[in-house]
């Protein structure tokens, strides 16, 4: 499958069935609940109609901002959403847009419905509702005011997967009054525009609320009175050039008029009665001539069309009912999540349990709670134990998060082969009379920051949720390129080995910036003890590969025994090794990890190795001896 370079934002990768991702404020760094798939969405945008609301001819302008929903089909937006007020910002070439944050399709089949808005929101949708307020702009006569003062929205329904654009046509859903002056007896166009009239618009509803759903405007409030943009223009005898966005709404006589200042006086020009429909433009025009009085006459109005209508694009989905716990391969990564209608419902972990009362590899349900967005570990409940005989499966574990330990409530099955899960995420092992429908998929982290993105397994050991991998960022989060150098030194930098895939970073590259994915961190000196507590201090449980003894500083491989290694939780570090001054060192001996300070982001006293020698966590100091800079060493995020 083609990957595809993404410029900034990290997400995670989901494979094998549908998902919901939230992406308003309140959600935005629970890393839970950003689960994208494999294809990333990518949009173009145009606008249909008269446009002239932009400075350029193009349909969008260099960093317009246009907010995006998009729920699973038929899902609405008063409900769970899929992307929920995602920002994008048109690009130079005025119809393509980058996201703040990558998006990613659905897998397994689902189609999305789109809507998108513009301008961009912060605040967006209020949570059960598909009310957006609206508003406009009094002074419309800047270029940036009068654009943002053109609500538009589009919508796209049923688009399935693909390499594609998603095309967005966005339709003015606001209307427009269009302004000419013809001279009047005794008048002339070139001394008018020498004059420069300008106009002023009164009583007009500057907010109102929009309705995403079913189009519609309503509660209009707060009257104003709009400046007009434009410049006139004289244009076959007579002046163009002026107008102003306004609201949906009735123009009346009593209610309205036009206010025009030329030749240091100002006229009233009464308003042609108008109902302004969505989308509609109606065009004045303004007979001028200097008279004693203060009105001016032969005002007229005619309403012209603003919009056309976008196509549309269908796919199916598939749904599964009972889930086989033999069809769980772990392969991807060693935590399932499992969803319903793009709810997430509950984990599926598999992961090495450690404690006086049992010990073994075990696949273990945990229900997402709704209140947090993250999984239960207070209602576990043990599916299969990989390393006894014993008939005691089915039962319930719960773990203490502070002690980082777990007590087990014995089932009485030797293993649980399919379970059914219902809407609140209850499983149930033996009945499917309340279950729904499910899609099942391995949960990975995507991060797209380079040109060539990485995917992430995840691994459960204890209370905690982890890379699988090492880190391999070429770049901070926020897109700003790493250098790379060959020699350690006081600039911020990684180093990678010729030919191989390992990544190291100095701890100014760590000060620098923010290396890890969204929603992940490096961890803490804390991090690190309570995995070492919990594994007994037993690397041997996180090491996996072929591991020789390391060297002395004579370069010569030190005596004694190779320390066993097996891998049990699922850890997976490898003795990549690490850089020392300007070349890869101890391949296959060694790694070494950072750690920052407990609630801070300075950097731990001490940084942690793994060695073939020993099955004993060993701690390092951060500084090369003798120096002023910082080692070079492997990352391994957690989950925050």
């Amino acid at each position: 499958m083609k990957r595809h370079p993404i410029l900034t934002g990290v997400v995670y990768r989901l494979m094998g069935g549908i998902l919901l991702l939230f992406l308003s404020c309140s959600t935005e760094n629970n890393a839970f609940d950003m689960q994208p798939g494999d294809i990333p969405i990518t949009f173009s945008g145009t606008i249909s109609g008269q446009l002239l609301t932009k400075v350029t001819a193009t349909s969008f302008e260099t960093n317009d901002r246009i907010g995006l929903f998009a729920t699973l089909t038929p899902n609405s937006l008063d409900g769970k959403r899929y992307i929920d007020n995602l920002q994008l910002t048109c690009n130079s070439n005025g119809s393509s847009f980058t996201p703040a944050r990558t998006v990613f399709y659905p897998e397994g089949g689902g189609t999305l419905d789109f809507v998108g808005y513009h301008p961009y929101q912060k605040e967006g949708l209020e949570a059960g509702s598909t009310t957006l307020s609206v508003s406009i702009q009094s002074d419309q006569s800047t270029p940036e005011n009068f654009s943002a003062s053109d609500f538009l929205t589009a919508k796209k329904q049923n688009v399935g997967s693909s390499e594609n654009d998603v095309t967005l046509n966005f339709k003015h859903r606001f209307a427009k009054l269009k302004f000419t002056i013809i001279p009047g007896e005794g008048e002339d166009a070139v001394s008018i525009l020498e004059d420069d009239p300008n106009i002023i618009v009164t009583n007009i509803y500057s907010q109102a609320s929009y309705n995403l759903t079913d189009e519609s405007i309503t509660n209009p409030q707060e009257p104003t009175d709009i400046l007009t943009y434009g410049s006139w223009s004289n244009s076959g005898e007579k002046l163009t050039g002026k107008e102003i966005i306004i609201i949906p709404q009735s123009l009346t006589q009593t209610d309205n008029s036009i206010l025009m200042e030329w030749n240091g006086r100002v006229y009233t020009c009464l308003m042609p009665e108008q109902v302004m429909k969505t989308g509609t433009q109606c065009e004045i025009s303004i007979t001028a001539t200097q008279q004693g009085g203060e009105f001016l006459t032969g005002i007229a109005g005619t309403v012209s069309d603003w919009t056309t209508v976008d196509g549309q694009t269908t796919d199916n989905n598939q749904e599964n009912v009972a889930i086989h716990t033999a069809i769980l391969s772990f392969r991807e990564s060693d935590v399932y999540r499992i969803y319903h209608e793009g709810k997430a419902l509950a984990d599926v972990c598999k992961e090495y349990l450690i404690s006086d009362e049992l010990t073994s590899s075990a696949v273990v349900y945990y229900p997402i709670s709704e209140e947090t967005g993250r999984p239960d570990l207070t209602r576990g409940t043990v599916l299969r134990l990989m390393d006894t005989p014993d008939a005691i499966c089915g039962g319930t574990i719960v773990w203490n998060t502070e002690a980082n330990s777990f007590t087990y409530n014995q089932g009485s099955q030797t293993s649980i082969n399919k379970f059914y899960v219902s809407e609140d995420g209850t499983i149930s092992l033996t009945s499917g009379s309340n279950a729904v429908s499910c899609d099942v998929v391995s949960l990975t982290i995507r991060d797209t920051r380079d040109a060539q993105p990485s995917s992430y397994p995840i691994v459960k050991i204890g209370t905690q949720y982890w890379m699988k991998e090492d880190l391999r960022a070429t770049c901070y989060k926020d897109g700003t390129p790493l250098k790379k150098l060959e020699k350690l030194g006081t600039e911020a930098a990684y180093f990678k080995p010729e030919g191989l895939e390992y990544y190291f970073y100095n701890g100014e590259a760590i000060l620098a910036g923010e290396l890890s994915p969204e929603g992940w961190s490096i961890p803490s000196d804390k991090d690190w003890e309570a995995l070492k507590s919990y594994t007994g201090d037993n690397t041997s449980l996180l090491k996996a590969g072929t591991w020789l003894l390391e060297t002395d500083n004579a370069g010569q491989e030190q005596e004694g025994d190779v320390a066993p290694v097996n891998n049990l939780t699922g850890f997976s570090v490898y003795p990549h090794g690490t850089w020392l001054s300007s070349k890869h060192n101890n391949n296959g001996r060694l790694n070494g990890y950072w750690a920052l300070k407990e609630g801070s982001t300075e950097i731990a006293d001490k940084m942690i190795f793994f060695t073939g020698g020993s099955n004993n966590f060993y701690l390092s100091d951060p500084i090369v001896n003798g120096k002023d800079y910082y080692k070079a060493a492997s990352i391994r995020c957690i989950l925050k």
